[in-house]
C-alpha cells in the first residue's frame, strides 16, 4: 500500500497527498444552477477545484466565480478559474490555469513577476511540455492523457504511466494525472510520482451518489 502522508505546497496551502482536483462540468448536470453546482462540488471530497464554465456568458459566470470565492473562503478547497488571470486577480481566486498553449510569461505580466501565494497552473501534454511549464514558472501541471478519457475522445496521445513517471522523476513542482482516472487508479498514479489526480468523471460520479444535488 502505497504511503499517503506526503503533503505538497500550493500558494500559501499545504495539501495531504493523494490531492483530488475536481474539473467542473456543469452541462453534466442540466436542470440546476452554477451556484448549486458549486456547493456540490465544494461539498465533494475535491481538494482543488477548477472552474471553466465561460459558455454560461460574461454576466453568469461572473456570478459563478464570486459563488465559488465565497465558498472557498468557508472551506479548505482551493478555487481556480480557468485562463483569465486579471478575472482571477479582481476576484480574489485562489489562482488560474493556463491552456497549453498560453503564455505563461504573459499571465506573470499582472502580478508585477510577484505571485505572491497566488497560484499558475498549467496544462501539459507531454514530459517536454510540463518542463517547460516549470522553467515558466508554474506552480504545478495537469498532464494528460494519462489514459483514454471518460468524458470525451483524447485529443493527444496517450502518455501512460511511463510517461507520468518521467513527469515526476524530472519537475519539482506536483504533477496532477488527468485523462480516464477515477480514484480505483488512485493508487497507481500516486506510485508513480503523480501528486494526484485530476478530473471531471470522478467528481462528477460522486456529486451523483451523494445525491448534493437532489
Amino acid at each position: 500500500m502505497e504511503d499517503f502522508s506526503a503533503e505538497i505546497e500550493l500558494g500559501k496551502v499545504k495539501l495531504k497527498q493523494p490531492v483530488r482536483y475536481a474539473i467542473s462540468d456543469f452541462n453534466s448536470f442540466p436542470g440546476t444552477d452554477p451556484e448549486h453546482y458549486l456547493e456540490g462540488l465544494f461539498n465533494s471530497s475535491a481538494d482543488i477545484i477548477q472552474w471553466r464554465e465561460r459558455e454560461l456568458g460574461y454576466r453568469r459566470y461572473l456570478e459563478s466565480v464570486r459563488a465559488g470565492v465565497r465558498l472557498s473562503k468557508e472551506s479548505s478547497c482551493l478555487f481556480i478559474v480557468n485562463s483569465d488571470v486579471e478575472l482571477a486577480l479582481e476576484e480574489g481566486t485562489d489562482g488560474v490555469h493556463l491552456r497549453s498553449d498560453q503564455d505563461l510569461a504573459a499571465a506573470l505580466d499582472p502580478l508585477g513577476g510577484e505571485k505572491g501565494g497566488f497560484i499558475i497552473g498549467k496544462s501539459a501534454h507531454s514530459v517536454e511540455a510540463a518542463v517547460a511549464a516549470e522553467a515558466e514558472g508554474a506552480d504545478y501541471v495537469t498532464l494528460s492523457p494519462v489514459y483514454e478519457p471518460y468524458s470525451k475522445e483524447a485529443g493527444h496521445d496517450l502518455l501512460g504511466l511511463t510517461a507520468l513517471r518521467n513527469a515526476a522523476q524530472v519537475l519539482s513542482i506536483p504533477v496532477f494525472a488527468l485523462g480516464g482516472l477515477d480514484l480505483s487508479r488512485m493508487e497507481v498514479v500516486i506510485a508513480a510520482g503523480a501528486a494526484g489526480i485530476a478530473g471531471i468523471t470522478w467528481v462528477a460520479d460522486e456529486i451523483i451518489s451523494s445525491s448534493a444535488l437532489n
